[in-house]
């Protein structure tokens, strides 16, 4: 069951704050992503195939892996300005 909560509450605020708090510290998680990202930068897309059909979409396809401009031009419309905070801070983190 997921939970709803609205970022512009009290409770909203203190979960939006974990949230963005949960690596300052070390993690068990570094590990793992230390070897996924050494993996990817060695067999580039096929490694990022394998982990896709790994725990998304067993049928992924090197073709799936692509966005056209116009799917990403309708994904940037259809989220609010917060989600895009949060992504570029995620993305941040990951750089």
């Amino acid at each position: 069951m997921v939970k709803i909560v609205a970022l512009n509450g009290d409770e909203g605020r203190r979960a939006a704050a974990v949230l963005c708090d949960r690596f300052s510290e070390e993690t068990d998680c570094r590990e793992s992503v230390t070897g996924i990202l050494a993996r990817v930068r060695r067999e580039g897309d096929e490694a990022v195939l394998d982990y896709c059909r790994r725990f998304d979409c067993p049928t992924m396809t090197a073709a799936g892996l692509q966005v056209s401009e116009a799917e990403f031009l309708r994904a940037e419309r259809a989220v609010d300005e917060g989600f895009r905070a949060s992504l570029t801070l995620a993305a941040g983190r990951i750089r």
